[in-house]
Formats: structure tokens, sequence, C-alpha cells
């Protein structure tokens, strides 16, 4: 509904990272868009505002008030930045890129509800911030999410979007266009809304886990993992708790999964990268050494 609601269609590019779960790239394509894939940082698995920078200002000219990639000509439409695991990219510098290459920011803040950059939240910064409520999230209403717009005409034209875009005040029913019926149902919205009353005390809870961890994984001369932690800018959600085997162990990364296993722990690996699963592969990119190296690292242990 975000990108619907920014008029992108066929033969748009939207900027995705490649460290992302499946649905991220799954929105573009549902719009008949293209995915251009670009790598995250070297230290975290966030989108990367400095080879962004360099990949668009080599690869882009400004026409107008679009951006077009000189290889494809064809319009880059939106950045979609992910906050993975509840951390909030460096969002004051992917603004100014937003600002700098007339590119709208979407947030992809399925996994960041509570979550917050120099103090701010989800949307503060950008065009869009979406938001997921799935069972498995921070805030759940069983279901569905929600979008966060600072403009009142974006809104309302996502609102008609995601009803049946009836027209209004007329004796038979019409409608303006083209509508997706994907509101939330009454119930699980009331649902959602309760649980929002103990945001506060939920958050907490994942931070004194986070704690936890790092006492036992990195207090102790622990030689093989670093803890996925917020920077100085964040106060993270830590909706999923991370582990990141240092560079030279992550040949080991299986054998440390099964001696897990074995203890009854119930880990997983990170999501394989956008570019490569099969139907991604022939979509533009930049180099991706970054997240091609650290998602061989990355294992999520107990969060809750």
């Amino acid at each position: 509904m975000a990108l619907k609601a920014l008029k992108i269609e066929k033969n748009h590019e939207v900027i995705i990272p490649n460290l992302t779960f499946v649905a991220t790239g799954n929105a573009v394509i549902y719009c008949n868009a293209i995915p251009h894939i670009v790598d995250v940082s070297k230290n975290n698995l966030n989108i990367c505002p400095i080879k962004l920078h360099k990949h668009l200002l080599k690869n882009t000219k400004i026409v107008g008030n679009e951006c077009f990639n000189l290889k494809t000509k064809r319009k880059i439409k939106a950045i979609i930045a992910v906050h993975v695991y509840g951390h909030i990219c460096d969002m004051l510098e992917l603004k100014k890129i937003s600002k700098t290459f007339k590119i709208p920011l979407i947030e992809d803040a399925a996994e960041a509800f509570g979550s917050l950059y120099n103090n701010k939240p989800p949307g503060y910064y950008s065009t869009l911030a979406v938001l997921s409520f799935n069972g498995n999230k921070i805030i759940t209403s069983g279901g569905g999410g929600a979008i966060i717009a600072n403009d009142k005409k974006l809104a309302n034209n996502i609102l008609a979007l995601a009803t049946v875009n009836n027209k209004k005040n007329t004796l038979f029913q019409d409608h303006l266009g083209l509508g997706y019926n994907m509101r939330m149902p009454s119930l699980n919205a009331a649902l959602g809304i309760a649980q929002t009353k103990n945001i506060k005390k939920k958050i907490n809870k994942k931070r004194h886990l986070f704690y936890k961890y790092e006492k036992f994984f990195e207090k102790k001369n622990n030689k093989h993992f670093t803890v996925y932690r917020e920077n100085n800018h964040q106060r993270s959600n830590y909706w999923l708790q991370a582990l990141i085997l240092k560079s030279k162990y992550k040949k080991d990364l299986i054998k440390i999964k099964n001696k897990f296993k074995k203890r009854k722990i119930a880990i997983r690996l990170m999501w394989t990268p956008i570019s490569k699963i099969d139907y991604f592969k022939k979509y533009p990119k930049s180099n991706l050494d970054n997240s091609l190296d650290i998602y061989k690292r990355v294992i999520c242990i107990p969060s809750n």
C-alpha cells in the first residue's frame, strides 16, 4: 500500500537492502516494479549509507525532480530502509541521500515498533513507515500492520487504497478507483491496541534479556561472538536477539548451530540474502560484499 500510494508501477526501480525478509522485495514485485538491491554496513545488518551514496553517485543522474538509473534508464522511485531485528537504520544519513537524489524514503519498520532513533520513532525521518503486527512481533493483532504518514493527503490516499475506495456522500455506492480491501478487522485492531498499553514493559523485558546475553557471551572472554547491539543514536526494542560470529569463525557456523541443537536450544540462521534467491537474481544490484559475508555469521537466539 505504501508503494502504491507513491504511484510506483511497472518499470520503476525501488532500492532495497540485500539483508531483509523476502516480503520487502515481494512488495516491489507486486507493483510490477523492479527491486534494486544494495549492500548493508560492514559491522551491522542495516543498509549502508556510505555505500549507497557512492553507488547512486556513480550509477544515477537527476533529471528535474527524478532520479534515473544510468544503465537501465528506469526511474528510481523509492528507497526502503529495513530496520533489521528492531535496530533502526542511520536515518539522518539516509534522509540526506533521499533529499540529494530526489528519492522518497520508506521505512520497513515491521520489527521496530517502539524503537527510537535520536529519540524519534519510525516515520519521523521518512515519507512513510510500515509496521507489522504479525503474531511474532512485539505488539501483535494476530496479523496485519499499519502505515505511518506525515502527510495527510498521502495518508488519505493510503486509506482509500486499503479499503474499497468509496465515493463519499453519494446516493448509490460508487468508487473513485481500485481499492485493495486490505484493512484490518476490528477485532484484530482491538487486540493490538490493548497491547500497546504495555509496550514499555515489553521493551524493557527485551532489553533486560539483551543485557543478560551480552554479559554471558561477551563478559566471559568469549572469543567467537559479538552480540548485535544498538549504536549511540538508537534505542532498540531488541525484538530479536542475534549473535554475530567473528569473521575467522564463520567456517564453523554449522558446527556451532549443531551444538545449540544438541543442547535443545532453538536457534535460526539469517534469511537468505535477496540477491541469492532465484527469482531476484536478474534484478540490478550494487556491490554486495558486506551482506554476502555477514549473513553467514548471524545466529538468532531465543528472544522471549
